[in-house]
């Protein structure tokens, strides 16, 4: 219509469908990258911002498609934040939807919020993690499963197999409930606080290369 002349809605609906059906995997970020260059597009804002519009614009063309799926609008705002591999999203949509469905993941979720949550206070984005700073056995044990969890998960996730990754990752609630109960996250010196801070972030981080799950709404 006069709202969209060029016919550009469509062309990239197109586009979400075919990378679907067709099972191909590609980084829309490294297309959008080859044209900029083509065009002459050298400023960096004006790149940046480019990057940001066509995500957004293939955002809203898979959302539209994971609706036409069945896919619950909760479950797709969890998985769209990083859309730039759309068989990849659609695909990790269909894991936490089967995932869900079977019925175990509330106190899962719950925990894995609860990590999020706390880790969004860490200062330091990027900060490591240094088990010479842990004090309580709580500490120890969760860095222990989250690094079994990591290897497991990340070597999941490059084969695409989402549902697998995401059973990797439940074992990591327990760890994660005891640790809140072990310990003040908070604490008073800044590097034993500084340190939990990370080991949460590192968390969230491996939960979030499937999902966010703070999108997700819980029955109560």
């Amino acid at each position: 219509g006069s709202q969209d002349p060029f016919g550009l809605r469509r062309q990239a609906l197109g586009l979400v469908n075919q990378l679907i059906n067709s099972k191909t995997h590609i980084n829309i970020s490294d297309i959008v990258e080859i044209s900029m260059n083509q065009l002459g597009i050298n400023d960096k804002a004006a790149r940046d911002k480019m990057q940001g519009d066509v995500a957004e614009f293939i955002r809203l063309r898979l959302k539209n498609v994971l609706d036409e799926n069945k896919i619950r609008y909760d479950v797709a705002d969890a998985v769209l934040g990083d859309v730039d591999d759309v068989l990849a999203t659609y695909l990790r949509a269909g894991a936490v939807a089967s995932e869900i469905a079977g019925g175990d993941m509330t106190p899962v979720i719950q925990s894995f919020v609860r990590a999020k949550n706390i880790s969004g206070k860490a200062d330091n984005r990027n900060g490591s993690i240094d088990e010479s700073l842990f004090v309580e056995p709580v500490e120890k044990q969760l860095f222990d499963s989250f690094s079994s969890a990591k290897d497991k998960a990340d070597a999941l996730i490059k084969r695409h197999d989402y549902v697998g990754a995401i059973d990797a990752m439940k074992g990591l609630a327990k760890p994660i409930d005891a640790f809140f109960d072990g310990v003040m996250v908070m604490d008073k010196d800044e590097k034993i606080r500084g340190n939990r801070l990370a080991l949460l972030l590192a968390l969230d981080k491996l939960i979030e290369s499937v999902a966010d799950f703070s999108r997700i709404v819980l029955e109560k």
